[in-house]
Order: C-alpha cells, then sequence, then structure tokens
C-alpha cells in the first residue's frame, strides 16, 4: 500500500465514524475518484485521485469560505495542494503546485451531490507555471449512523 493509499484510508476511517463522506467521480484534472470528508461543519477536505495512462495526479483541498446560493446549493473557494508523478520506462518526474478551487455544488436529492469547479493553479516544483484545472464530478453521501 503506498502512502498515498494510507492517507486517504486514515482519513477516511477518522472522518466517517464522525462525519459525512462523499465518495464519486470527477472529470476534469484529474480525472479520477474522488473523496469528501466534512468532519468539522464549515471544513471540507475534497480529495481526488487519478490514474492516467503513465501518470498519478491527486488534489488535497481544505474549503475555507462556502455560502449557501440556494436550499440545495452552495459555492464555495478553497485552497490545497496538487502533486503528480509521471514515469516511463527510464524516468521519474514529480510536479508539486497549490491551488485555489472556486466551485459550486448542488444537492437534486439528500445524498447526490454534483459539482462544478474552476481551480486556479500554480505550480511550484520542478518549474513555475500557472494553469486553471476544471471539473465536474458527482459524489454519493453516506452519513453516519
Amino acid at each position: 500500500m503506498n502512502c498515498f493509499s494510507l492517507l486517504i484510508l486514515l482519513l477516511t476511517s477518522e472522518a466517517s465514524a464522525e462525519s459525512d463522506v462523499g465518495l464519486g467521480v470527477v472529470l476534469g484534472y484529474p480525472t479520477g475518484f474522488t473523496l469528501k470528508t466534512e468532519k468539522i461543519s464549515s471544513v471540507h477536505l475534497g480529495y481526488a485521485f487519478s490514474l492516467a495512462g503513465s501518470s498519478i495526479q491527486s488534489n488535497i483541498d481544505h474549503w475555507f469560505y462556502t455560502s449557501e446560493l440556494s436550499k440545495d446549493s452552495t459555492l464555495y473557494v478553497g485552497g490545497g495542494v496538487a502533486v503528480g508523478a509521471f514515469f516511463s520506462p527510464t524516468t521519474l518526474s514529480l510536479d508539486l503546485g497549490a491551488r485555489v478551487p472556486v466551485g459550486i455544488q448542488y444537492y437534486p436529492k439528500q445524498d447526490i451531490e454534483l459539482f462544478a469547479e474552476a481551480a486556479p493553479t500554480f505550480s511550484i516544483f520542478p518549474q513555475s507555471a500557472i494553469g486553471v484545472s476544471p471539473a465536474l464530478g458527482v459524489r454519493f453521501h453516506f452519513s453516519p449512523k
């Protein structure tokens, strides 16, 4: 088990004992799986993980601002870290950057979340770059009993 999988397992098991957990899929950058925990109200952690060809990318975000737009939708703004590993038969390169996710989440039903976000990204290592990571996704929520 790699370090990222262990981190997800620990955070999920701790969060699921006390709070809502959302699992789903995300299309964008990265395309893959998403996990959201709401361990403390107004604190949101989101994870996205993708295996695409010869690379692995992941994001970990903390939403520090949320605003209710309607009874079923919320605007959020956060900060986070983006990590990528790109490999070929002879090389391995790592990327590290910061991101600022801005998005809207909509709950058509209590346990189903649809979301859209754009995250300005700032690559720091190995070279500086600026970009935007768009994402669309769905999460299914499981509340504690």
